[in-house]
Protein backbone atom coordinates (compact mmCIF):
# COMPACT_ATOMS: atom_id res chain seq x y z
CA UNK A 1 0.00 0.00 0.00
CA UNK A 2 2.99 2.32 0.25
CA UNK A 3 2.70 2.70 -3.54
CA UNK A 4 -0.48 4.71 -2.94
CA UNK A 5 0.85 6.81 -0.05
CA UNK A 6 0.95 10.58 -0.48
CA UNK A 7 2.83 11.19 2.75
CA UNK A 8 4.81 14.42 2.55
CA UNK A 9 3.18 15.53 -0.71
CA UNK A 10 1.53 18.89 -1.43
CA UNK A 11 -1.64 18.67 -3.52
CA UNK A 12 -3.80 21.37 -5.08
CA UNK A 13 -7.46 20.59 -5.79
CA UNK A 14 -9.50 23.10 -7.77
CA UNK A 15 -13.27 23.26 -7.37
CA UNK A 16 -12.92 21.74 -3.90
CA UNK A 17 -15.90 23.41 -2.21
CA UNK A 18 -18.38 20.60 -2.85
CA UNK A 19 -19.12 17.38 -4.69
CA UNK A 20 -16.32 15.50 -6.41
CA UNK A 21 -13.69 18.13 -5.64
CA UNK A 22 -14.42 18.16 -1.93
CA UNK A 23 -14.43 14.38 -1.75
CA UNK A 24 -11.13 14.02 -3.61
CA UNK A 25 -9.43 16.68 -1.48
CA UNK A 26 -10.38 14.82 1.69
CA UNK A 27 -9.24 11.48 0.25
CA UNK A 28 -5.85 12.91 -0.73
CA UNK A 29 -5.50 14.14 2.85
CA UNK A 30 -6.46 10.70 4.12
CA UNK A 31 -3.60 9.31 2.00
CA UNK A 32 -1.17 11.70 3.70
CA UNK A 33 -1.04 14.82 1.54
CA UNK A 34 -1.25 18.42 2.70
CA UNK A 35 -3.78 20.36 0.67
CA UNK A 36 -4.27 23.61 -1.15
CA UNK A 37 -7.96 23.92 -2.01
CA UNK A 38 -9.60 26.56 -4.17
CA UNK A 39 -13.03 27.52 -5.47
CA UNK A 40 -15.03 30.66 -6.15
CA UNK A 41 -16.92 30.49 -2.84
CA UNK A 42 -14.93 30.59 0.38
CA UNK A 43 -17.57 29.50 2.94
CA UNK A 44 -17.99 25.91 1.65
CA UNK A 45 -14.22 25.68 1.18
CA UNK A 46 -13.87 26.19 4.93
CA UNK A 47 -15.98 23.07 5.49
CA UNK A 48 -13.63 21.10 3.22
CA UNK A 49 -10.68 22.52 5.16
CA UNK A 50 -12.18 21.39 8.48
CA UNK A 51 -12.48 17.84 7.19
CA UNK A 52 -8.87 17.87 6.00
CA UNK A 53 -7.54 19.31 9.25
CA UNK A 54 -9.50 16.72 11.22
CA UNK A 55 -7.30 14.13 9.50
CA UNK A 56 -4.19 15.90 10.81
CA UNK A 57 -3.17 17.47 7.50
CA UNK A 58 -2.41 21.10 6.71
CA UNK A 59 -4.77 22.99 4.45
CA UNK A 60 -4.40 26.30 2.62
CA UNK A 61 -7.72 27.83 1.51
CA UNK A 62 -7.74 29.98 -1.63
CA UNK A 63 -10.78 31.81 -3.00
CA UNK A 64 -9.95 31.73 -6.71
CA UNK A 65 -11.86 31.42 -9.97
CA UNK A 66 -9.47 29.53 -12.26
CA UNK A 67 -11.07 31.20 -15.28
CA UNK A 68 -9.18 34.28 -14.03
CA UNK A 69 -5.69 33.23 -15.13
CA UNK A 70 -3.85 35.96 -13.23
CA UNK A 71 -5.58 34.95 -9.97
CA UNK A 72 -4.78 31.28 -10.52
CA UNK A 73 -1.13 32.08 -11.22
CA UNK A 74 -0.98 34.26 -8.10
CA UNK A 75 -2.36 31.34 -6.07
CA UNK A 76 0.40 29.03 -7.29
CA UNK A 77 2.97 31.70 -6.44
CA UNK A 78 1.57 31.86 -2.90
CA UNK A 79 1.95 28.09 -2.65
CA UNK A 80 5.59 28.43 -3.72
CA UNK A 81 6.20 31.17 -1.17
CA UNK A 82 4.47 29.42 1.72
CA UNK A 83 5.28 25.74 1.12
CA UNK A 84 8.05 25.82 -1.46
CA UNK A 85 6.74 23.05 -3.68
CA UNK A 86 3.73 21.45 -5.35
CA UNK A 87 3.56 17.74 -6.13
CA UNK A 88 0.00 17.10 -7.31
CA UNK A 89 -2.70 19.03 -9.17
CA UNK A 90 -6.25 17.70 -9.37
CA UNK A 91 -7.67 19.97 -12.08
CA UNK A 92 -11.32 19.54 -11.14
CA UNK A 93 -13.06 22.94 -11.36
CA UNK A 94 -15.71 22.99 -14.03
CA UNK A 95 -19.14 24.15 -15.08
CA UNK A 96 -21.88 22.95 -17.43
CA UNK A 97 -24.57 24.55 -19.56
CA UNK A 98 -27.46 22.53 -20.99
CA UNK A 99 -28.81 23.93 -24.27
CA UNK A 100 -29.41 22.88 -27.84
CA UNK A 101 -26.89 24.15 -30.37
CA UNK A 102 -29.52 26.29 -32.10
CA UNK A 103 -30.42 28.03 -28.84
CA UNK A 104 -26.92 28.28 -27.36
CA UNK A 105 -25.79 31.84 -26.62
CA UNK A 106 -22.16 32.79 -27.29
CA UNK A 107 -21.79 34.04 -23.70
CA UNK A 108 -22.76 30.61 -22.33
CA UNK A 109 -20.33 28.87 -24.69
CA UNK A 110 -17.57 31.24 -23.58
CA UNK A 111 -18.30 30.74 -19.88
CA UNK A 112 -18.03 26.95 -20.13
CA UNK A 113 -14.88 26.99 -22.26
CA UNK A 114 -13.21 29.65 -20.10
CA UNK A 115 -13.53 27.50 -16.98
CA UNK A 116 -13.34 23.93 -18.26
CA UNK A 117 -10.59 24.44 -20.82
CA UNK A 118 -8.85 27.80 -20.72
CA UNK A 119 -8.76 27.93 -16.92
CA UNK A 120 -7.72 24.30 -16.59
CA UNK A 121 -4.93 24.64 -19.16
CA UNK A 122 -3.37 27.73 -17.66
CA UNK A 123 -3.76 26.47 -14.09
CA UNK A 124 -1.91 23.31 -15.15
CA UNK A 125 0.78 25.43 -16.79
CA UNK A 126 1.33 27.49 -13.65
CA UNK A 127 1.54 24.33 -11.55
CA UNK A 128 3.89 22.64 -14.01
CA UNK A 129 6.32 25.54 -13.76
CA UNK A 130 6.49 25.08 -9.99
CA UNK A 131 6.66 21.28 -10.25
CA UNK A 132 9.58 21.53 -12.66
CA UNK A 133 11.61 23.40 -10.04
CA UNK A 134 11.25 20.44 -7.67
CA UNK A 135 11.89 17.55 -10.04
CA UNK A 136 8.39 16.71 -11.27
CA UNK A 137 4.85 16.03 -10.20
CA UNK A 138 1.45 14.59 -11.12
CA UNK A 139 -1.39 16.39 -12.88
CA UNK A 140 -4.83 14.78 -13.07
CA UNK A 141 -7.28 16.59 -15.34
CA UNK A 142 -10.88 15.75 -14.49
CA UNK A 143 -12.47 15.38 -17.91
CA UNK A 144 -15.69 13.43 -18.59
CA UNK A 145 -17.12 10.70 -20.74
CA UNK A 146 -18.90 13.61 -22.44
CA UNK A 147 -15.52 14.28 -24.05
CA UNK A 148 -15.56 10.78 -25.55
CA UNK A 149 -19.15 10.40 -26.74
CA UNK A 150 -21.96 12.64 -27.89
CA UNK A 151 -25.01 13.71 -25.96
CA UNK A 152 -27.68 16.24 -26.88
CA UNK A 153 -27.67 19.71 -25.30
CA UNK A 154 -24.11 19.42 -23.96
CA UNK A 155 -22.15 20.81 -26.89
CA UNK A 156 -20.10 23.36 -24.91
CA UNK A 157 -19.37 20.97 -22.06
CA UNK A 158 -18.53 18.09 -24.40
CA UNK A 159 -16.27 20.26 -26.54
CA UNK A 160 -14.41 21.54 -23.48
CA UNK A 161 -13.84 18.05 -22.08
CA UNK A 162 -12.76 16.60 -25.43
CA UNK A 163 -10.24 19.41 -25.77
CA UNK A 164 -9.06 18.84 -22.18
CA UNK A 165 -8.32 15.20 -23.05
CA UNK A 166 -6.22 16.30 -26.03
CA UNK A 167 -4.46 18.92 -23.90
CA UNK A 168 -3.65 16.13 -21.44
CA UNK A 169 -1.91 14.11 -24.17
CA UNK A 170 0.04 17.09 -25.49
CA UNK A 171 1.11 18.26 -22.03
CA UNK A 172 2.18 14.73 -21.12
CA UNK A 173 4.41 14.67 -24.18
CA UNK A 174 5.92 18.12 -23.63
CA UNK A 175 6.46 17.74 -19.88
CA UNK A 176 7.71 14.14 -19.76
CA UNK A 177 11.32 15.37 -19.80
CA UNK A 178 10.54 17.32 -16.61
CA UNK A 179 9.07 14.20 -14.96
CA UNK A 180 5.63 15.83 -14.84
CA UNK A 181 3.09 13.10 -15.52
CA UNK A 182 -0.25 14.28 -16.92
CA UNK A 183 -3.33 12.07 -17.14
CA UNK A 184 -7.07 12.54 -17.59
CA UNK A 185 -9.85 10.96 -15.57
CA UNK A 186 -13.20 10.60 -17.33
CA UNK A 187 -16.04 9.99 -14.88
CA UNK A 188 -19.48 8.93 -15.97
CA UNK A 189 -22.60 10.11 -14.16
CA UNK A 190 -21.61 10.77 -10.54
CA UNK A 191 -24.35 11.73 -8.08
CA UNK A 192 -23.71 15.19 -6.64
CA UNK A 193 -25.93 18.00 -5.38
CA UNK A 194 -26.05 19.38 -8.94
CA UNK A 195 -27.66 16.32 -10.52
CA UNK A 196 -29.12 14.37 -7.59
CA UNK A 197 -32.72 15.41 -8.30
CA UNK A 198 -32.57 14.06 -11.86
CA UNK A 199 -30.60 10.89 -11.15
CA UNK A 200 -32.91 9.93 -8.28
CA UNK A 201 -36.07 10.62 -10.31
CA UNK A 202 -37.94 8.05 -12.38
CA UNK A 203 -36.52 9.62 -15.55
CA UNK A 204 -33.04 9.31 -14.10
CA UNK A 205 -33.61 5.70 -13.12
CA UNK A 206 -34.77 4.97 -16.67
CA UNK A 207 -31.66 6.63 -18.09
CA UNK A 208 -29.43 4.56 -15.80
CA UNK A 209 -31.15 1.29 -16.74
CA UNK A 210 -30.76 2.09 -20.42
CA UNK A 211 -27.21 3.43 -20.49
CA UNK A 212 -25.12 2.12 -17.57
CA UNK A 213 -24.37 -1.64 -17.70
CA UNK A 214 -23.48 -1.82 -13.99
CA UNK A 215 -26.97 -0.57 -13.20
CA UNK A 216 -26.35 2.47 -11.02
CA UNK A 217 -24.99 5.99 -11.13
CA UNK A 218 -21.56 6.54 -9.66
CA UNK A 219 -20.72 8.05 -6.30
CA UNK A 220 -17.76 10.34 -5.57
CA UNK A 221 -16.09 7.49 -3.69
CA UNK A 222 -16.06 5.45 -6.92
CA UNK A 223 -13.37 7.86 -8.16
CA UNK A 224 -11.12 7.56 -5.10
CA UNK A 225 -9.04 4.60 -6.25
CA UNK A 226 -8.48 5.99 -9.72
CA UNK A 227 -7.36 9.39 -8.45
CA UNK A 228 -5.06 7.90 -5.79
CA UNK A 229 -3.52 5.72 -8.49
CA UNK A 230 -2.88 8.65 -10.83
CA UNK A 231 -1.61 10.93 -8.04
CA UNK A 232 0.67 8.43 -6.29
CA UNK A 233 3.89 6.52 -7.04
CA UNK A 234 1.69 3.63 -8.21
CA UNK A 235 1.43 5.40 -11.61
CA UNK A 236 5.05 6.48 -12.03
CA UNK A 237 5.20 4.98 -15.55
CA UNK A 238 1.78 6.23 -16.67
CA UNK A 239 1.39 9.50 -18.57
CA UNK A 240 -0.92 10.77 -21.30
CA UNK A 241 -3.62 8.23 -20.49
CA UNK A 242 -7.38 8.67 -20.31
CA UNK A 243 -8.84 6.58 -17.49
CA UNK A 244 -12.59 6.00 -17.78
CA UNK A 245 -14.64 5.35 -14.62
CA UNK A 246 -18.24 5.14 -15.78
CA UNK A 247 -19.92 1.88 -14.82
CA UNK A 248 -19.44 0.69 -18.39
CA UNK A 249 -21.46 3.46 -20.07
CA UNK A 250 -18.99 4.13 -22.90
CA UNK A 251 -18.93 0.47 -23.97
CA UNK A 252 -22.60 0.59 -24.90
Amino acid sequence: MSLFSLQGKIALVTGASRGIGQHLAVELARAGADLVICARSEAPLRETARKIQALGQRCLVERVDIADIASAEAMVERVRTQWGRLDILINNAGTVHVETILDLKPADWDRVLETNLRGAVFCARACARLMRQNGGGKIVNIASIAGLQSEEKLVAYSASKAALIQFTRTAALEWARDRILVNALCPGYIVTDLNRTFLESEAGAHYIRRHIPLGRAGRPEDLTGAVLFLASPASDWVTGCTLVVDGGQTIR
